[in-house]
């Protein structure tokens, strides 16, 4: 049984609702923001938060249903929500304020039942570790108040062989995060073949989070990757780029596959089999585009490996349905295409697994 299969008919009742907005000061930069869901019934509350990283679309927060639902029902109730005051910077804010609603409704619903998320999935908790995330370089501070905390930190090309050599030596780093699928962020970081491996090299246990440039650099310390094919190529004013199911791209998986297999042989692969996105452009040769504010210090190598790429790549985009926007259409049109889009994902899904699985040789050798 699949979890949600488990938890979809677990009865909510919700009687009122409430948000907190928290703001902390983390730089003259930046200021961040969260709102708390509290949702109350029968005596209980239940939380989430959302994380959403644009200070100004907490200042609104959407009317959420009451009464009795289930979380499946509630869950189908939110379909019809406008979740933002216009539509987000970001898509992936729409799942960070979803994820923070349903987040609360879940924990509500497992309090009035009285039961556990874990007791629900026939789950035994186990202990986790918690990190300190910061882009601070001087951690003493921290370690002053608190001397057994680890840390989840952000490298940047400041970082100095000797800064690295001095950092790892204090053996309090469990993870570094490179940033290199933030785009459009004030934490964006470009890629850096040098510093990630003198971070690869100076953290051999810790977990590195969202590197650029993966198989290139990081094949001889990798357990475990995911990969996801995309299509890139040249229109008028730059390029186009869209998510295709496996082996419809031109990211050339079959190279980094073969470079996986050869320097880390054990790798284990993830594969993100997300289709149904629109194209996106990237339109590189207007000067005045929020793409050089985004990457003011794209360095030449690696600009010029994406041009050669999208110049290279057939012209697009992959025909597929693509997912609609919040709230178009409607009633019987919008779950009809629902549907069309879950059975185009299920036959991507399968295609691109057998694409992995036959052409680039994954599967239960230990790939």
């Amino acid at each position: 049984m699949a979890a949600y299969d488990a938890l979809r008919d677990l009865p909510l009742l919700i009687e009122n609702v409430e948000t907190d907005r928290l703001t902390l000061d983390l730089s003259s930069e930046f200021t961040r923001v969260t709102t708390v869901v509290r949702m109350r019934g029968d005596g209980h509350e239940g939380a989430g938060e959302d994380v959403t990283y644009d200070g100004a679309a907490h200042a609104v927060f959407p009317e959420l249903p009451r009464g009795e639902h289930t979380l499946a029902s509630f869950s189908a109730a939110l379909d019809e929500i406008e979740l933002f005051d216009g539509p987000p910077r970001h898509g992936a804010f729409l799942d960070y304020r979803r994820w923070a609603i349903e987040a609360a409704a879940l924990d509500l619903a497992l309090r009035q039942a009285g039961t556990t998320l874990g007791d629900v999935l026939g789950r035994e908790p186990r202990p986790l570790s918690f990190v300190v995330s910061t882009r601070a370089t001087d951690l003493d501070p921290v370690l002053a108040l608190y001397p057994s905390t680890r840390f989840k930190l952000d490298p940047t090309p400041d970082w100095s062989n000797g800064y690295v050599a001095a950092l790892a030596a204090r053996e309090v780093v469990d993870c570094v995060d490179l940033k290199g699928a933030y785009h459009g962020t004030v934490v964006d970081n470009p890629p850096d073949a040098e510093l990630y491996r003198r971070v690869a090299e100076a953290f051999p246990r810790a977990w590195i989070e969202d590197p650029a440039l993966t198989t290139e650099v990081l094949a001889p310390y990798t357990l475990m990757t995911h990969i996801r094919d995309s299509l890139v190529w040249a229109v008028a004013d730059g390029a186009l780029t869209q998510w295709v199911p496996m082996g419809a791209g031109n990211t050339d998986l079959v190279r980094m596959a073969a470079s996986l297999k050869e320097h880390a042989p054990n790798t284990s692969f993830s594969l993100e089999l997300i289709t149904a996105g629109a194209p996106k452009p990237v339109p590189y040769l207007d000067p005045e585009a929020e793409l050089w504010r985004k990457f003011p210090h794209m360095q030449a190598s690696d600009f010029a490996r994406f041009v050669a790429l999208a110049h290279k790549g057939p012209a697009g985009p992959v025909e597929m349905l693509s997912r609609p926007e919040q709230g178009e259409p409607d009633g019987d049109l919008r779950e009809q295409l629902r549907e069309q889009l879950r059975e185009q994902q299920r036959r991507h899904f399968a295609e691109g697994f057998d694409y992995c699985r036959t052409v680039l040789g994954m599967g239960e050798r230990g790939h």
